[in-house]
């Protein structure tokens, strides 16, 4: 017989994150309870791989992955350490440089799709903590998969 233990508690209403078993138990995971950003590193570097997908990717040459070169600094983990430590800054730092690449690849502010990259940039480097990060960093997600 297999115990259902919840760790941590979830809230009612809470979104639950996925079920982890060990041995006979299975656990919820949930959002960190004090950021919520558990889950965060996921798309930063989604967000880069479009970006750099925008800028290096041409037709008919092998598309670029995750485990690409390119995408070394890039990398969940990387990402991961940095949602860890709560340093919105190298974050940004970070997602500046990619989403420049993909900003010229666009053609720069004198194009549609580079001026909403622009905002849509602007949005994510005036986040000051990770949980205002959240929400236009999806939205710079969506927009980028959107334009690939």
């Amino acid at each position: 017989m297999v115990s259902l233990v919840k760790h941590p508690p979830v809230s009612r209403g809470a979104q639950v994150q996925g079920f982890f078993f060990t041995d006979r138990t299975a656990m919820i995971a949930a959002p960190h309870p004090s950021t919520g950003t558990r889950f965060m590193e996921l798309p930063l570097e989604t967000v880069a791989l479009f970006a750099l997908k925008l800028a290096y990717e041409t037709e008919g040459s092998s598309p670029i992955l995750r485990d690409d070169l390119v995408m070394a600094d890039y990398e969940r983990e990387v990402f991961a350490l940095l949602v860890r430590k709560g340093d919105i800054a190298a974050i940004q730092a970070k997602l500046d440089a990619c989403l420049g690449l993909a900003m010229n690849a666009l053609g720069g502010t004198d194009k549609p799709m580079g001026r909403e990259l622009g905002r849509l940039s602007l949005d994510v480097q005036s986040a000051r903590t990770l949980e205002q990060l959240n929400a236009p960093l999806l939205t710079l997600r969506d927009y980028l998969k959107d334009i690939l």
